[in-house]
């Protein structure tokens, strides 16, 4: 960045500001680790469902324009998962959108559960922009699944294949909705 002087101004008074205030803080932080966390999420308020056979589901989550109304044909990522015990796992699965986006955001940091009435809550890491070579790559971005309007629950009372909706708000622009195919395992 180039800085040009009129003649009449000094260097010296440039390089000198006196309005940044710097101030001491004393942190005491004790086991910080779970206070923080970017999937941290209150399940307190839904009511889980802890008991039930397990349940096996393939899953892809596409983006959902608001402008257009129009759920996009590919799929942002796609793969399986498995809910047991009120706990959802990502087993294997493949983000489309490149840049930093890998399996081991969903399997080591979404944080989701099944509750009662069949939804899936809580939060995880999202990539909803495609990057491509030679663009910088995106942190993920971290959603919350609650009990959306648009949502259609898992009916975990079947006993054959069910299929099954989860919408969640992104952002200004679009929405997420993750399409399920689940059986009981």
């Amino acid at each position: 960045m180039a800085v040009s002087l009129s003649s009449d101004q000094d260097l010296n008074v440039l390089l000198k500001e006196n309005s940044i205030k710097i101030y001491e803080v004393d942190l005491v932080l004790e086991d910080t680790s779970n206070s923080f966390g970017k999937t941290d999420f209150d399940f307190s308020v839904f009511d889980i469902k802890y008991e039930h056979d397990k349940i096996r589901c393939g899953f892809g989550i596409y983006r959902a324009i608001y402008e257009t109304g129009v759920i996009e044909e590919w799929s942002l990522v796609n793969g399986d998962l498995l809910i047991q015990n009120g706990l959802v796992k990502f087993l294997s699965h493949r983000w489309r959108t490149k840049g930093l986006s890998n399996s081991s955001y969903l399997i080591n940091e979404a944080n989701l559960k099944l509750t009662k009435e069949g939804y899936i809550v809580g939060k995880m890491p999202y990539f909803h922009l495609f990057v491509d070579a030679g663009e910088p790559p995106m942190l993920p971005l971290y959603v919350s699944f609650k009990k959306h309007k648009k949502s259609k629950p898992i009916d975990i009372n079947s006993s054959i294949g069910v299929s099954a909706e989860m919408w969640v708000e992104v952002d200004g622009w679009a929405d997420g909705v993750m399409y399920l195919r689940c059986h009981k395992v």
